[in-house]
């Protein structure tokens, strides 16, 4: 790929790691409450919701890192890299909803275990990614 293709991609993966943390926030809603003792509680009983955002977009914002730290040293890519690279991002975008999904359902375990496998799936794809750029994959800038 040309090297304007890379800044393209590059571009798309910005635009919805932006996205997927936007998403985030989403998430947390504004609590309704009839007085200022009901609204304290209510901000209270949010923390937890608040815990898996912050979790969240401090995971999302060091995936974004950690890619884009690698994508800066790219000259080209292939199209393997641009395979994994999509299923990184499909990852990237499911972590909203693992998130509401284990605050939602916090006492269960299965909520936990999809947002853990929804992270590491994508952890694993980044490093994969970044195996294949070490081991000789793309070329890097000199």
């Amino acid at each position: 790929m040309e090297r304007s293709d890379l800044g393209r991609v590059t571009a798309f993966t910005d635009g919805v790691m932006a996205v997927a943390i936007t998403l985030l926030v989403l998430n947390l809603e504004v609590p309704h409450a009839a007085g200022r003792h009901q609204l304290n509680q209510a901000l209270v009983d949010l923390l937890p919701s608040v815990g898996a955002y912050l979790l969240s977009f401090a995971m999302v914002g060091r995936f974004w890192m950690i890619h884009h730290r690698m994508f800066e040293r790219l000259r080209s890519f292939d199209g393997t890299l641009v395979t994994l690279n999509m299923l990184f991002l499909a990852l990237i975008v499911l972590i909203p909803f693992a998130t509401e999904l284990n605050d939602e359902y916090s006492d269960e375990s299965i909520g936990a275990a999809v947002l853990a496998g929804v992270l590491g799936l994508a952890a694993s794809v980044n490093w994969y990614m970044r195996a294949i750029h070490r081991a000789g994959g793309p070329a890097r800038r000199p």
